[in-house]
């Protein structure tokens, strides 16, 4: 073998995903077989050129799709390639049909409309504009030769495209239009994730069945200056693109800024800067008693008094203006519009017990439920904790409850090396996660975790108290330490009209 024509070149993706890709094609190229046995890490970093960590996440995401099969003290083995799906890394933006090539599926355009329409209230508050301001609306449908799995709306003021070059675009998406173009350029974006039903207008687009669970990215584009761009909606089937992160595990977050004294600048943590300065930002407007209407300070004074760059103030800020926190208004300034902390946020990019992620974003909420069981590990659940088919683990099903509803169920699975039995059982600060934490036997150091929307299934339902059939948002994770051994296998349910998770993409142009 050529070890040159599969080690990994160097692009703006993140490294793990490139070893994954470059695993693949020597998978689907025929250098290995279902049946066959791959190399040891050791050689097989060495084939790839990347460092051993970075090919456990690279093969914990193949495991994950079914690609490979990893069997404690034997080795990992190609099961059945099956039907690929477009896989994402979710911190980097990128569109869909570019997604697609890189996952080495051939998708098209299905459809596309192109109108002229007048903003509504709320696209003209996020986007900066007047009332009724005019707009380009462009509806996108992507599919592969089968099936279609994407819809994107999106809108785009009328004066920064020229429409009938626009209508005459055939390279793909608006996005892979405003990559081409140059002008605005495009930095990042702030994006929210949900899990719906498909109501009649999108499962038309999507030509699924009303009520299919969609996973929607609600996204805003912004320039490097900071200025918004770009509002879409863009709806997704999970059983065909499944967006993958690696997420951070950190400790227990700052404390809340005073945004009267000038000195309390944020201290450095594992979070990405934004994500603290968007609590630090909440901290300033609660404990200052900013009231709804009251303007906030100047840029230049929040960004001194923070001691962040304007870059990162803006961005968190932009955050806060689409949970409806602030409104900016250009020339004028940053407006106070609702109580800063109504709402469970989460940022995507970090793994927190859920307890306590609730307390910092102060919001109420408590474990109903907490059941704590001995069982065995079966095919799955000892592939990806790295132990014998057959060992005794531990299993655990929690509720969380905000005020009046649960919104999470978290089902988790740890081998008894790292946690007890009867500790557990009778452990009363949190999650998983926390328990863990607090023991202090074995430090945590990233997860990777899968999204999908999904429908609530009959034990899930029972658990959550809800309707069976109610779309939820599911993160599918495995928990490292910094040793890179897997701890902690979960599936964590979440009602995300009860919580919001978000985070900051960063566009991926030319490779």
């Amino acid at each position: 073998m050529d070890n040159n024509t599969f080690s990994v070149k160097p692009d703006k993706r993140p490294l793990h995903g490139q070893a994954m890709d470059a695993l693949l094609r020597l998978i689907e190229q025929g250098e290995y077989n279902p049946g066959d046995r791959l190399p040891g890490e050791i050689e097989l970093s060495r084939i790839l050129g990347v460092s051993r960590p970075t090919l456990r996440e690279a093969m914990g995401n193949l495991e994950t799709r079914g690609v490979i099969e990893r069997r404690h003290g034997v080795g990992t083995f190609i099961t059945v390639l099956g039907q690929r799906t477009i896989q994402g890394g979710l911190e980097q933006l990128e569109s869909v049909k570019s997604l697609a090539e890189n996952s080495s599926i051939q998708a098209e355009i299905g459809y596309r409309v192109v109108n002229q329409v007048s903003a509504t209230d709320e696209i003209a508050d996020i986007l900066g504009l007047q009332k009724n301001a005019s707009l380009i609306r462009v509806q996108t449908t992507i599919r592969d030769k089968f099936n279609t799995f994407s819809y994107l709306d999106n809108y785009i003021p009328s004066n920064l495209v020229n429409i009938n070059k626009l209508e005459r675009f055939t390279g793909g998406s608006l996005l892979d239009y405003m990559i081409e173009l140059e002008e605005p350029k495009i930095s990042y974006t702030h994006t929210n994730i949900h899990a719906i039903d498909a109501e009649q207008e999108i499962s038309d687009w999507l030509q699924v069945p009303d009520g299919t669970p969609l996973l929607i990215l609600t996204e805003t584009y912004f320039t490097e200056t900071g200025n918004p761009v770009i509002f879409e909606r863009n709806y997704f089937l999970s059983n065909f693109l499944n967006f993958r992160l690696v997420r951070q595990v950190i400790n227990p977050r700052i404390e809340p800024v005073d945004g009267k004294n000038a000195n309390k600048s944020i201290k450095p943590d594992q979070r990405p800067l934004y994500d603290q300065t968007i609590e630090a930002l909440n901290s300033i407007i609660e404990l200052s008693k900013y009231k709804p209407g009251d303007r906030l300070p100047p840029e230049v004074e929040l960004a001194q008094i923070l001691g962040v760059s304007h870059t990162t103030l803006r961005e968190a800020m932009g955050t806060l203006e689409n949970q409806g926190i602030i409104e900016r208004r250009h020339g004028v300034g940053a407006f106070v519009t609702a109580p800063a902390r109504g709402r469970l946020q989460g940022g995507l990019e970090l793994v927190e017990g859920m307890v306590r992620l609730s307390k910092n974003a102060g919001v109420h909420s408590k474990r109903e439920d907490w059941v704590v069981n001995q069982t065995n590990a079966y095919s799955e659940t000892a592939r990806k904790l790295e132990i014998d088919e057959g060992l005794p683990i531990i299993q655990v099903e929690v509720t969380l409850k905000g005020k009046q509803e649960i919104f999470a169920y978290l089902k988790s699975f740890v081998s008894l090396e790292f946690a007890n039995l009867d500790e557990l059982k009778s452990y009363e600060g949190g999650s998983l996660i926390d328990y863990l934490q607090e023991r202090g036997k074995i430090r945590l150091d990233h997860a990777i975790t899968n999204l999908y929307a999904i429908a609530a299934d009959k034990e899930t339902a029972q658990w959550m108290r809800i309707e069976r059939g109610k779309p939820l948002l599911l993160l599918e994770e495995t928990i490292y330490a910094d040793n890179g051994k897997p701890i902690e296998l979960s599936r964590n349910y979440f009602i995300t009209t009860h919580l919001n998770f978000h985070i900051i993409r960063r566009i991926v142009r030319n490779r």
